[in-house]
């Protein structure tokens, strides 16, 4: 039981630390734990992965603007890869095993280095896996394509014509679908996205990746805009910071992502660029139908840009990414 996991991490703060430790429940998933005189909201994550780190921290942003306090992430197990990155984030953590962070104005705690015995994978559902992960992209894009053919949501998402009456019936079983007498409607799409986000970085994404580069020329780095992504008989759009660039005129990109069909090597002569271990300009294939995107705006869909956004786990983007769920990705509510 997820409340029995708080109440025993907040047991194991008490017994570590020999503060005074109290646990306080708010509602079911909702705790408030006190360290000393000081109260911060905890969010429970039994399985923090890599995969759902940058929806975990955009989560307890929220948190804290709700209850108007310092948050802290509790869960089975922490690594200390990911320990790192929320330290980053100035966001506070505490695990089953005993790790600890914990850096207010009135407390430091920093416990590291402490072992899981044996970690807990889960398999994913059949729809969060990569047939239902394309599926799922294509209806959060256009959530009234759900009453096409099958037929033509298969071609549109690129997945065979038996796995799409598998995947609607699972996505009916998991309660995302309405029916009324004469239409099907999604629902829940928030909750949906925020799955389709963790499964697409867990499953999907990583074989996608092609090429990790950089621009030859430094002055590219301040010109992109100006650069043509055109490339005979193949596609090539901006994706993640700089397509967020584009849309919002919100953020400086850092990490330059490029989705397209072309192999990697096409695009060096063409946008100047040379292979890079540890470049910043980062190739991935194109998984979806390219001609209902805009050859004009350069970006993926909102819904891809908002997704890869919030993996990167860092608040600027997090916070960018609020801007495109508010405007272009208005309609999932």
């Amino acid at each position: 039981m997820n409340n029995d996991l708080a109440f025993d991490i907040a047991n194991k703060l008490q017994n570590q630390t020999k503060l005074q430790i109290q646990l306080f429940t708010i509602d079911k998933q909702k705790f408030q734990l006190t360290v000393g005189k000081t109260a911060l909201c905890v969010l429970l994550k039994p399985n923090l992965l890599a995969a759902n780190l940058g929806a975990a921290i955009s989560e307890m942003l929220e948190y804290e603007k709700e209850f108007r306090l310092k948050g802290i992430i509790f869960s089975n197990y922490i690594s200390g890869t990911l320990a790192e990155k929320l330290k980053a984030e100035n966001i506070c953590y505490a695990d089953a095993s005993g790790n600890v962070h914990i850096k207010t104005d009135e407390v430091f705690v920093l416990i590291q280095g402490l072992k899981k015995e044996k970690p807990i994978v889960n398999a994913p559902s059949r729809l969060f896996r990569d047939a239902g992960i394309k599926l799922i992209f294509c209806l959060l894009n256009k959530p009234g394509d759900i009453n096409l053919p099958y037929r033509t949501l298969a071609q549109k998402a690129g997945i065979a014509l038996g796995s799409v009456s598998v995947l609607m019936h699972a996505l009916e079983t998991e309660n995302f679908v309405l029916k009324t007498e004469k239409s099907l409607h999604l629902k829940y799409l928030p909750e949906l996205l925020n799955r389709w986000i963790v499964a697409y970085n867990a499953e999907l994404r990583p074989k996608l990746f092609k090429k990790r580069m950089r621009f030859a020329n430094s002055s590219q780095y301040k010109n992109w805009q100006t650069l043509k992504l055109q490339l005979t008989n193949q596609a090539i759009f901006w994706g993640a910071e700089p397509a967020a660039a584009l849309l919002t005129q919100h953020l400086k990109p850092g990490v330059f992502t490029i989705y397209t069909t072309a192999a990697w090597h096409e695009l060096m002569p063409v946008f100047g660029l040379v292979p890079d271990m540890q470049g910043d300009v980062e190739i991935l294939q194109c998984f979806f139908e390219t001609s209902d995107l805009s050859i004009e705006k350069q970006t993926v869909s909102p819904v891809l840009v908002y997704a890869d956004l919030i993996n990167t786990g860092n608040s600027r983007n997090i916070e960018t990414a609020k801007i495109i769920l508010q405007n272009e990705l208005s309609y999932i509510k």
